[in-house]
């Protein structure tokens, strides 16, 4: 089994800008969220001439992903089971949700794992065997800023005509 760091591919893709403000932003950090209230979200303006993305990135106000609603047709049984889907406010043609993934799993390796800080983690190394059936998650120290995803997720993903996923190799370190 891999673990990857998940992230859209905002250098090629279009992206997104929510209505909330920098200075009170919505965060997905794993918690389930219980009130919601659909966040409105414009599309970059110079990002007109991008393709379009089924998991766009979301550059100010919310501090989570954002997923299609194709990607919810084709993923939706993998995220419920490891978040939430939260609908976004979208003047486009297309449906857009934020998702908050809460399945948080306490599964790094605490001696492996490099730290520049407490608070901090550089290189993350992981517990294989903790991780188990699960292929969507977040762990504690890194919940408000990095998804990870194992190899089934990245399987499900190019098994269909998705767009805009992004995954940077993590454990166990190549050689």
């Amino acid at each position: 089994m891999n673990v990857y760091e998940l992230y859209p591919d905002a250098n090629v893709y279009q992206g997104f800008l929510s209505d909330e403000s920098l200075e009170n932003p919505v965060f997905c950090n794993g918690d389930p969220i219980t009130s919601w209230s659909p966040l409105k979200i414009t599309l970059i303006p110079d990002h007109e001439s991008r393709p379009k993305s089924d998991f766009p990135a979301c550059f100010t106000g919310l501090i989570g992903s954002v997923v299609s609603q194709r990607a919810v047709d084709l993923l939706g049984d993998i995220l419920l089971a490891n978040g939430e889907l939260l609908p976004l406010i979208y003047e486009g043609e297309d449906t857009c949700f934020a998702y908050n993934v809460t399945n948080i799993i306490d599964v790094l390796d605490k001696e492996e794992t490099q730290r520049r800080n407490r608070s901090s983690i550089t290189r993350p190394a992981f517990c294989l065997d903790k991780i188990g059936d699960n292929i969507i998650f977040k762990v504690p120290e890194t919940r408000l800023v990095r998804t990870y995803v194992t190899d089934g997720f990245i399987e499900k993903v190019q098994s269909t005509p998705l767009t805009g996923f992004k995954f940077r190799h993590l454990w166990p370190p190549t050689a």
